[in-house]
């Protein structure tokens, strides 16, 4: 198994030497995707670049499996109206995450043990606590 490092060195190495990635290694906003540019017009590489290399890292330094990953995740927040919160990548700890956050993109409803929900009536539960 190669350390984080060895694994980013050899993202450089291998797929970090084409202007464009033909696949994601995760999912992009719960999707596949294809044809990822890294390398900018001068060739140097772009902002896509360090995150992929970043997460082929995590991926075969053997620190997380790719299962637990996405790229470019949204999450609601729980105002009405209120912009999504949206971060470059997200390691989650249930490997049904994917299955989870496409329900509630499609249906804007969440499952949870069997359970479905909508994400307004969680937030206004009184389970829920604000804070």
């Amino acid at each position: 198994m190669n350390s984080f490092a060895e694994a980013k060195q050899a993202f450089d190495k291998g797929p970090g030497k084409a202007n464009v990635l033909s696949q994601a290694f995760v999912p992009v906003d719960g999707n596949p995707k294809n044809d990822i540019a890294i390398h900018g017009a001068d060739g140097k590489p772009i902002e896509e670049y360090y995150k992929w290399q970043f997460i082929y890292a995590l991926i075969h330094s053997g620190l997380y499996a790719k299962d637990y990953i996405g790229v470019e995740i949204r999450f609601p927040k729980g105002s009405k109206g209120a912009q999504v919160l949206r971060l470059d990548g997200a390691i989650f700890d249930d490997v049904e995450w994917l299955q989870r956050y496409t329900d509630y993109w499609q249906h804007r409803r969440l499952t949870c043990n069997g359970l479905t929900t909508t994400f307004s009536a969680l937030w206004n539960s009184s389970e829920m606590t604000r804070k």
